[in-house]
């Protein structure tokens, strides 16, 4: 609409129109959705709206199975069709010697449970997180869908089977 169309519009007709422009945009806008299992859950947070991921917390005391230590965050997370969740460590891990276990958490889109953060000690006597404290960061990404084949031949290529190290230091 033109700008001397809409000064000609009546202050409601405008109203009316600004207001179903931001309904239509929040009708289209992509959500992830979370549940809170329990009240005094936290939420996932972005410290900045250009951040990649949403930080997540521990939720009560660890699990700590010999090697491995595993937090419950208290959420549940509704991922919308077409996305999967990543879930990375955050930076300061390296403070709580601690490795994420399985390096990168994949969630599909079809699990509905509880997320739930495995760490492998790095050391006897680990630093652990404690309750409330952010302990990864969970990202949305979007599932591309492609058929897997079989073939006889991959071709070659000025890299080909140079591995670890092969390209220098």
């Amino acid at each position: 609409m033109s700008f001397e169309k809409l000064v000609e519009s009546s202050p409601i007709e405008l109203s009316l129109k600004v207001l179903a422009r931001e309904i239509d945009q929040i009708q289209s806008e992509k959500r992830l959705e979370f549940l809170k299992m329990y009240p005094d859950v936290l939420p996932p947070v972005r410290a900045h709206s250009t951040d990649s991921g949403w930080d997540i917390y521990a939720y009560g005391p660890p699990l700590i199975e010999t090697t491995y230590i595993q937090y419950n965050t208290g959420l549940k997370l509704n991922i919308p069709e077409g996305y999967w969740v990543a879930i990375f460590p955050r930076s300061s891990v390296s403070k709580y010697d601690l490795v994420l276990a399985n390096s990168v958490g994949v969630i599909d889109q079809s699990y509905k449970g509880e997320i739930l953060v495995r760490f492998k000690q790095t050391v006897s006597e680990p630093n652990l997180y404690a309750n409330g404290e952010r302990i990864a960061q969970l990202v949305l990404m979007k599932k591309e869908n492609f058929a897997l084949y079989e073939v006889s031949d991959i071709g070659d290529s000025e890299r080909n089977a140079g591995g670890f190290g092969s390209t220098g230091k």
